[in-house]
């Protein structure tokens, strides 16, 4: 349903798709596997922007991590610091 609802608003077929996931890092696992089951980009690329604080301490963090790795490439993966990355964002979108 929400590809669909992407597809309509993309005038190539090879365009790119960037979520933003403005959420809690608890539901960035789920979010992920609906996002590769559901809103990959065929043509073009996808990628993924996660804000740092990762997780409540360095296992949560790595557990994370982990999660989403086994989901996406590390280079379909953007790891951002809210505040110092807020610019490099804006410049993305």
């Amino acid at each position: 349903m929400l590809d669909k609802e992407i597809s309509l608003h993309e005038e190539f077929r090879n365009s790119t798709r960037l979520f933003y996931l403005a959420l809690p890092p608890s539901v960035y696992p789920v979010v992920c596997k609906m996002i590769k089951l559901c809103c990959m980009n065929k043509c073009g690329w996808t990628r993924i922007v996660v804000e740092k604080p990762f997780g409540k301490d360095l296992e949560s963090a790595e557990k994370l991590s982990s999660q989403i790795g086994e989901l996406f490439g590390e280079h379909q993966i953007y790891r951002i610091d809210h505040y110092l990355g807020k610019e490099m964002v804006q410049n993305l979108v």
